[in-house]
């Protein structure tokens, strides 16, 4: 009697546990938090990736304007995810993705853009910004999953064609190499009914070494064919500065930035930038005010971030992070309007500790 007893309980014990474990799936709460190691902090949506090599580890990310596939870079490679269709929850459309086909960078990516109506994108490096051509995302023969860092993949994977002369950052003037940067394109004012559309403005934000968070003045984006100094053909432009941003509230180094320039997309009423440091805080800066919209930790773990990637698309942030130190990146994604309304918890508020 006693060991049918046992029985019982134990089985009863392990029908609670899955009960437990499956109806926050069942019911939509917890439905997209994958992986049991990666607690997260706000209305985050996890995903997990397939990433080629634990060696992957991405450090600037754009969407293409089309909103659907992600460029991701990490140092000198760059893949896509492809097909990211959102919805008004989770952002994404499967719960486990894998990389597309590898192409390799001629030089280190600490931002990723890619302008509206052209075949470029703009990586973003410690000095310069350098157009390239947007590699296909259609793979070809070997795709972007290795299994070392000395795989044919990897070796063999071809450099992107450099589409134009770089356009050089202020990196002497705020003390060092860029460390993270993002771009954005500003709304087209049109003055002349015979410019042809696609031309337009750019703004850029970017935090050095030496720290500071700073904007750009807006930059002059043509079409390829008249990028002139500005991003193209001959001669190298320069970047100039116009403001800096307030400092963030953690006082830690940016690691990662998004610039969000339509409010009525922002989930604010003017734009925002959105800031990822390496104590594994989100700060959001509304670039109207000038004020701080919302700052907290993204991970419940505590953090030392070494890498971590930002982009958004119409309607979410996406960030590409470990959950917690020594775990692979995850890709998390969130409507802007759930982050902003956000309320952390204690544990998660950002304080200053230098």
């Amino acid at each position: 009697m006693f060991k049918y007893s046992v029985r019982i309980m134990w089985f009863t014990s392990i029908a609670c546990i899955v009960a437990g474990r499956v109806l926050p799936y069942i019911s939509g709460e917890y439905k997209w938090h994958t992986n049991d190691v990666c607690l997260v902090e706000g209305p985050w949506a996890v995903c997990q990736v397939e990433w080629p090599t634990p060696l992957f580890t991405p450090s600037a990310a754009a969407f293409a304007p089309d909103g659907r596939t992600l460029w991701l870079a990490s140092d000198w490679l760059l893949a896509p995810l492809s097909d990211l269709v959102g919805d008004g929850a989770h952002g994404v459309n499967s719960s486990s993705i894998k990389l597309g086909k590898v192409t390799r960078l001629p030089i280190a990516a600490k931002g990723l853009w890619i302008p509206p109506l052209d075949t470029r994108i703009l990586v973003i490096g410690e000095d310069a910004i350098h157009p390239l051509d947007l590699p296909s995302t259609v793979s070809e023969g070997a795709v972007g999953v290795f299994a070392s860092a000395l795989d044919p993949a990897v070796v063999r994977s071809s450099m992107a064609t450099i589409a134009g002369a770089p356009l050089a950052l202020p990196s002497a003037e705020l003390g060092g190499p860029m460390v993270a940067a993002a771009a954005a394109g500003l709304p087209k004012i049109v003055e002349n009914s015979d410019e042809e559309s696609g031309a337009g403005a750019m703004v850029v934000a970017m935090t050095p070494e030496a720290r500071g968070l700073f904007i750009s003045a807006a930059v002059q984006l043509g079409q390829r064919s008249q990028v002139g100094a500005n991003i193209g053909d001959s001669a190298m432009g320069q970047v100039e500065v116009a403001i800096k941003v307030p400092e963030q509230p953690s006082g830690s180094q940016v690691r990662a930035l998004h610039i969000c320039v339509e409010p009525a997309l922002c989930g604010a009423s003017e734009p925002v930038l959105w800031a990822a440091d390496a104590s594994g805080c989100l700060t959001a800066t509304g670039l109207g005010s000038g004020q701080v919209l919302v700052a907290w930790r993204w991970a419940t773990q505590q953090l030392s971030v070494i890498s971590v990637a930002l982009a958004g698309n119409a309607s979410h942030l996406f960030l590409v992070t470990p959950c917690s130190t020594g775990q692979t990146a995850v890709l998390l994604s969130a409507p802007y309007t759930a982050l902003l309304g956000h309320r952390a918890s204690a544990a998660a508020e950002c304080h200053d500790r230098s």
